[in-house]
């Protein structure tokens, strides 16, 4: 995968699922059972503060901090793991402020991902200084992207679902959506399994090693048969590298659900 490729990996399942609204053309249900608005509407605000801090930095050439509030009270805010656990289960009302927290979540990692870049050509440079300095926040972002986009992918038929019956031509365009979105979130996994084949942190690794275990069930089935045999030796490679307790074992359980797959 291209520098570029990844560059624009984690935004996929936003971009994608996106699409699958515009060319829907309908209205998007509310949500229901939980806050979820509320959710989106806090992780938004918080992305919007930790822009404007950024661009502060970005003005008085300073590199920034995330470990100290009122920043690190932003990223808590928008990569809300405790949160995310105690959603109930996935609702065709659910999508609209899945999307808008993803999109916040997705904001987040490229602004700390990135910062510093110019261009495509000092992009390396640029990421690898902000990960040898903030792996800990960067890493959290996309793992916390791995498990949103999963749960919208199982969100999103139960939308389908819902909606009224319509003509055979536009059914046709949500299969075409869905299938867009589909592959966004096996670009966002495949980006995530690409990290992993460098040394990182201890808490990092197991932290990107359970999230691809725990949604292996939703994008494995989503993955072409290359796409598998690919990820399975990114898998090998990230457990050759990062040789933590948990991280193997978790690494081993996805590779178990990717090779389960049948075509």
């Amino acid at each position: 995968m291209t520098l570029r490729k990844l560059a624009r990996t984690p935004s996929a399942v936003v971009r994608t699922a996106a699409a699958v609204f515009l060319l829907l053309g309908v209205a998007i249900l509310p949500a229901s059972a939980q806050d979820g608005p509320r959710i989106a509407a806090s992780a938004k605000q918080s992305a919007e503060a930790l822009a404007a801090y950024i661009q502060e930095a970005t003005s008085a050439r300073r590199r920034p901090d995330y470990s100290k509030p009122p920043v690190s009270d932003y990223l808590r805010n928008i990569i809300d793991f405790e949160t995310f656990a105690a959603l109930p289960p996935p609702q065709a009302g659910d999508v609209s402020w899945l999307l808008a927290w993803n999109n916040s979540v997705n904001r987040a990692f490229k602004m700390m991902m990135y910062f510093g870049a110019t261009s495509e050509s000092d992009m390396k440079q640029a990421m690898v200084l902000n990960l040898t300095e903030n792996e800990d926040a960067i890493m959290r972002a996309m793992a916390f992207e791995v498990r949103l986009g999963s749960r919208m992918m199982q969100t999103m038929p139960l939308f389908m679902a819902a909606l009224p019956p319509e003509d055979p031509k536009r059914t046709e365009i949500r299969k075409a959506g869905i299938k867009r979105a589909q592959r966004g979130l096996v670009e966002t996994v495949q980006g995530t399994s690409m990290s992993l084949t460098g040394p990182m942190q201890p808490q990092n690794a197991l932290r990107l090693a359970e999230a691809l275990r725990d949604t292996a069930p939703v994008w494995a089935p989503l993955a072409t048969a290359s796409e598998r045999a690919e990820l399975l030796k990114l898998f090998k490679k990230a457990a050759d590298a990062n040789v933590y307790p948990g991280v193997v074992n978790a690494l081993d359980k996805a590779s178990a659900t990717v090779s389960g797959v049948k075509d």
